[in-house]
C-alpha cells in the first residue's frame, strides 16, 4: 500500500475511540447530514455503510439491515460496540479480495460512502469495486465537503473545533464525481448540497440552512453535498462484423485473386 495509506490507517487506528467526542462537539452538523441520508432511504431497506467508521452514522440509519465496514480493526470494534445491530466487518473496498465477503452480506439496496471518497487512494478502483456489490436496484450515495471549504475546514482543525486529520484527503468537485462514476460504471441520478452554517448559532444557523441554504448561487457555497448514483445496466457486446468493400470495374481478372486473398477477420464478413 502507498505511504499515504499507510498514514491513513495509523491516523483512523489511533483515533478510533476518540471519533465519538469529535461527533458530540459538532452535534447539530452530524445530525443534520444524518437527517438527508434518512430522506433518501426508503422503508425498510437493507445498508451497506462503507467506511463505517465508529459505527455512529450507521445505528442511526432507518434501515432494516444494516452492515457496516472499515479498513481499520479498531474503528470495527468500537462500531460493533456503537452499533450491535448491524454487521460489522474488516475489509478494505480498494481490496478485489475482500468483494466476496462483502458480498456476502447482501444484497443492498443502498451503498452509503459518507467522506469515503476522500480517504481512497484510488477513487475508480474503489467505486468500480462498489458498482460490483450492486444489484440492478441498488443506489449508491455519496456525501463529502465541498472542496470551496477546504481552508475553513482547515483553520478549524487549527483551532480545535474540527478532528485533526494528519494525511492528506481528496478534495473532489461534483464534475470529479460525475467523471468518476462514469468510469466505474454507475450512472449519477441527482446531486444535492446541504448546510450553509454547519452550527446552530442560537436557532439562526437553523433558519440560514433551512431558507438560504437552497437558494441558486448559494447553494453551490454548502459545505455538504451529496450525489445518488445507480449502476450502469451491462451492455452485450454485439458480434463483431466487417464489410469489405472491393472496386471491380475493368477488373474481371483480378475479382478472383482479390477475393482470396482476403484477410480473415473475426465474426462475419460481408464481400461488396
Amino acid at each position: 500500500s502507498s505511504k499515504r495509506k499507510q498514514e491513513m490507517f495509523q491516523h483512523v487506528e489511533t483515533s478510533a475511540r476518540d471519533r465519538a467526542r469529535w461527533i458530540s462537539a459538532n452535534l447539530y452538523y452530524h445530525k443534520r447530514d444524518l437527517a438527508y441520508l434518512n430522506f433518501i432511504l426508503s422503508k425498510d431497506c437493507s445498508v451497506l455503510d462503507i467506511g463505517c467508521g465508529n459505527g455512529w452514522l450507521l445505528g442511526q440509519l432507518d434501515a432494516k439491515v444494516k452492515c457496516g465496514i472499515d479498513l481499520s480493526p479498531s474503528m470495527v470494534d468500537v462500531a460493533q460496540k456503537h452499533c450491535p445491530e448491524a454487521t460489522v466487518i474488516q475489509a478494505d473496498i480498494e481490496a478485489s479480495s475482500d468483494l466476496k465477503k462483502i458480498r456476502d452480506h447482501g444484497p443492498f439496496d443502498y451503498i452509503i460512502l459518507s467522506d469515503t471518497l476522500a480517504f481512497l487512494d484510488d477513487i475508480e478502483v474503489g467505486l468500480s469495486h462498489v458498482r460490483q456489490l450492486c444489484g440492478p436496484s441498488t443506489r449508491v450515495i455519496m456525501s463529502r465537503y465541498n472542496q470551496l471549504w477546504e481552508p475553513a475546514l482547515k483553520l478549524g482543525e487549527f483551532i480545535g473545533r474540527k478532528q485533526r486529520m494528519k494525511f492528506d484527503l481528496n478534495w473532489i468537485s461534483r464534475d470529479d464525481v460525475r467523471s468518476f462514476c462514469v468510469l466505474s460504471g454507475l450512472d449519477l441520478l441527482t446531486s444535492e448540497s446541504h448546510q450553509i452554517i454547519p452550527f446552530r448559532l442560537l436557532g439562526l444557523g437553523h433558519l440560514m440552512n433551512k431558507w438560504l441554504a437552497p437558494l441558486p448561487i448559494i447553494r453551490a457555497l454548502n459545505l455538504r453535498q451529496y450525489v445518488v448514483a445507480r449502476p450502469m445496466p451491462v451492455q452485450k457486446r454485439a458480434k463483431s462484423s466487417v464489410s469489405v468493400i472491393v472496386p471491380v470495374r475493368n477488373e474481371a481478372g483480378n475479382i478472383e485473386p482479390a477475393v482470396k486473398r482476403l484477410s480473415k477477420f473475426p465474426g462475419d464478413v460481408e464481400l461488396i
